[in-house]
């Protein structure tokens, strides 16, 4: 009920928890990055004052996060723009800048974009002109498709997790 509440736009009211189920809620919400989730659709009791400040503290690091990462995106779009790379933004990016969820509700990891395959060369050079580079160093550096859909995880020096994709379906489903 904690997790479904929001989405079945119920408010619901929360009995006290044990200190054991406090700290299982803190794990799940810090592993799924459900703090905004379970903060805006539950009355939680005042007796779990850790639980409260946990969770708040979790939201506002999301928040924090969303914030350089979506200065970090404009960064992209203006350098895709300038290379004539098409993109789009998948997922949990997406759904908070398109107004689907306000910041700190729908947390996330990192930007994923789409972009044409045909445009990946240029889209990985624009993405290394502003300071993205792999997260694993042992990765070559170059624009080769690697696994099923998408480039390894990239980083920039801010800490932002970015994934480019080609496609958002796995080959079998639909022919390129």
């Amino acid at each position: 009920s904690l997790l479904f509440s929001y989405l079945l736009r119920e408010q619901t009211k929360v009995t006290r928890f044990s200190n054991e189920q406090e700290n299982y809620i803190i794990k799940l919400s810090a592993r799924y990055l459900m703090a905004g989730f379970i903060l805006e659709a539950n009355r939680v009791d005042r007796f779990n004052v850790g639980l409260i400040s946990s969770l708040k503290k979790q939201r506002r690091l999301a928040t924090i996060k969303y914030m350089t990462m979506k200065q970090d995106l404009l960064n992209i779009a203006k350098v895709f723009n300038a290379q004539n790379v098409d993109f789009l933004v998948l997922k949990g990016m997406a759904l908070t800048i398109g107004g689907i969820y306000k910041p700190g509700i729908r947390a996330f990891r990192d930007i994923d974009l789409l972009v044409p395959k045909a445009n990946i060369p240029t889209a990985y050079e624009a993405l290394k002109s502003i300071g993205f580079k792999y997260l694993d160093p042992s990765t070559a550096d170059r624009a080769t498709c690697f696994l099923k859909y998408q480039f390894p995880a990239m980083t920039n020096k801010q800490g932002t997790l970015l994934e480019l994709h080609w496609r958002v379906t796995r080959t079998d489903n639909f022919q390129d």
